[in-house]
């Protein structure tokens, strides 16, 4: 895992040498070329690459250069009074290289032009613990490259002082080095359990790990070049890594995907969580957006059938890989790794798109869509992004790996699926009736694809012979199944009979029926012979060959009870017949 994580941050070259660290630069202090103080400068949001020695910063008199926080170098505190004489020395030689670097160092030397500089710092309401540098003539000074031959030296100089440690071969790059002691932290876990000050990705503090008499990080030899590569490439990844079920889902790629053509299937399908305010619980809308998922696994399609004719030779053994990272007491908390070829990737995620599909409900959702669908339903309350973690803990993640892998789903998806179906048709507000009329697409979607895989997976049905498909299938004999068409006809029945009533078939009896349809069918054909008395003559016949037609399907008598995998059937059944009759575009009651 480390050496594919080093490899990509070569690769796509983001890695960064020893003796640097991404940092929240908070604020800088601007001067001009001439060393007057002009103003101070909020920070682009986006971590800067700065100079950084280490753990040695947490010492009682060191600190790092050139960037650091704003009570070391004004000296506010006993603490920052205690380490400003080596950040003060080092900005005097990284200034004897950089002439920039001096006029800072001259700008603090000059009591006047640092009292200008701190009145303008408090009227900021900047705080002590702010991380803070210096702008000379608009140019942030640890963007210079003047300061960087100084700075390699002196940071050998400070290692020198450390005792050396046996060569031995680098975990990650197989190449003999010197073993670091203590690998550096690394951040951006602190949504998930990190610490503020970052987490460790390898350490060793047990009795246990000195048995060969091997100390510390000596355990698991890295060289400091190849961590810090690992450690600033994590970062990156993390940074811009979603969150799911408590962890950071960090993605890459073995070999860099076509610039111009979007092919990443994993950031298509997995997306932030989204705010209340957007779009939440309605269907995809068409617009590009949310065609992003489309897109991407039609690019992925046309991606792989080049590699086939023989184009871009390089993608033929790509590969994706899979991190979700937490983390704990400073530590970083592996949960999952995971890795595969980038075109059974595809097929998986096409398998689940194929899965999906539905009659009146044909594109794709994002996984924020689906999650929707397995929470309670309720209109308004706590943010979404809280429910989800409460709601779906660790069931998020298993339904990731669940498409990525082409497997099962949870039973428990099919069950938060039916609730939010039962609550969702019969809730109180003003869509309330539109409602009634079938389950809602999108949690009908998610039985589909549950039951589809249910059914491949524990009978061993090929895909394309699955009797879930998606649109009515009068060929399925399922009784639950046909239990469902039968009550989306005594439905369309009342409502071409009666029209709106209010509390109809649906509203009185659906939950009851989906559920327990023996008790439930026969009293609602007893009540559809006094609603066709209502229609015409080609109604009636129309609506009683269908009820005929599936009634001679029924094998036996309709379930007592229905298990979970029948409730499903059941409700899938209701929505594909209530979609059949909708779609007809003759009035039944013009029917000769």
């Amino acid at each position: 895992m480390l050496k594919e994580i080093y490899d990509y941050g070569r690769k796509a070259k983001i890695a960064s040498a020893a003796g640097f660290k991404l940092k929240n630069v908070k604020a800088y202090i601007s001067l001009s070329a001439k060393g007057e103080f002009v103003a101070i400068d909020a920070a682009p949001e986006e971590k800067q690459l700065c100079p950084d020695i280490g753990s040695m910063a947490n010492g009682r008199d060191k600190c790092n250069i050139l960037v650091e926080k704003a009570d070391i170098v004004f000296a506010f505190t006993d603490k920052g009074k205690a380490k400003n004489p080596f950040y003060l020395s080092t900005l005097e030689q990284a200034g004897e290289y950089d002439p920039f670097i001096r006029i800072c160092f001259n700008a603090l030397q000059n009591d006047e032009a640092k009292e200008k500089i701190i009145a303008e710092f408090r009227a900021r309401n900047y705080k002590d613990g702010d991380v803070i540098s210096f702008k000379v003539d608009n140019l942030p000074i640890e963007r210079s490259k003047a300061y960087l031959s100084w700075w390699h030296e002196f940071r050998s100089n400070l290692n020198a002082n450390e005792e050396k440690r046996n060569e031995s071969l680098c975990y990650i790059t197989g190449e003999r080095c010197e073993p670091l002691k203590t690998v550096p932290k690394f951040s951006g876990l602190f949504a998930v359990g990190g610490h503020t000050a970052g987490d460790s990705l390898i350490c060793f503090d047990k009795p246990t790990f000195t048995s060969y008499n091997l100390d510390q990080a000596e355990n698991c030899t890295v060289s400091e070049n190849a961590m810090t590569a690992v450690n600033f490439t994590l970062e990156k990844l993390v940074a811009s890594a979603p969150t799911v079920a408590g962890t950071k889902f960090v993605h890459w790629y073995k070999e860099p995907l076509p610039k111009d053509n979007d092919c990443d299937i994993l950031s298509a399908i997995i997306t932030p969580v989204i705010s209340d305010d957007e779009e939440f619980n309605k269907e995809s809308n068409q617009s590009e957006n949310q065609y992003q998922e489309i897109v991407a696994i039609q690019n992925a399609k046309t991606l792989i059938e080049s590699v086939k004719k023989g184009g871009s030779p390089n993608q033929l053994n790509n590969r994706y890989y899979i991190l979700s990272l937490s983390g704990a007491g400073g530590r970083v908390m592996i949960r999952n790794y995971q890795e595969g070829s980038y075109e059974q990737l595809y097929e998986n995620v096409k398998a689940w798109y194929d899965d999906l599909l539905l009659v009146n409900a044909k594109w794709p959702s994002k996984l924020n869509g689906i999650y929707s669908r397995l929470l309670k339903h309720q209109n308004g309350g706590a943010d979404i992004g809280k429910r989800f973690a409460s709601e779906l803990a660790g069931l998020d993640s298993r339904i990731i790996y669940a498409i990525v892998n082409n497997t099962p789903l949870p039973d428990t998806v099919a069950a938060k699926a039916l609730a939010y179906i039962r609550s969702d048709m019969f809730s109180n507000d003003d869509d309330s009736k539109a409602k009634g009329k079938a389950p809602d697409k999108l949690a009908c979607r998610i039985l589909k694809a549950w039951l589809i895989r249910k059914e491949i997976f524990e009978k061993g049905t090929k895909r394309e012979d699955v009797s879930m498909k998606e649109s009515l299938n009068e060929q399925n004999q399922n009784n639950a199944y046909l239990a469902g068409r039968m009550m989306a006809v005594y439905a369309k029945i009342q409502e071409t009979a009666l029209g709106d009533v209010g509390a109809g078939v649906i509203q009185r009896y659906y939950t009851a029926a989906s559920t327990s349809p023996a008790l439930v069918i026969g009293r609602l054909s007893t009540l559809s012979q006094h609603h066709l008395g209502k229609l015409t003559k080609g109604a009636n016949i129309y609506y009683t060959n269908i009820l005929a037609d599936i009634s001679a399907k029924v094998e036996g008598n309709f379930p007592a009870a229905l298990n979970l995998e029948q409730q499903s059937q059941f409700a899938l059944g209701y929505y594909q017949q209530i979609s059949e009759l909708y779609k007809k575009k003759t009035d039944p009651n013009e029917i000769n």
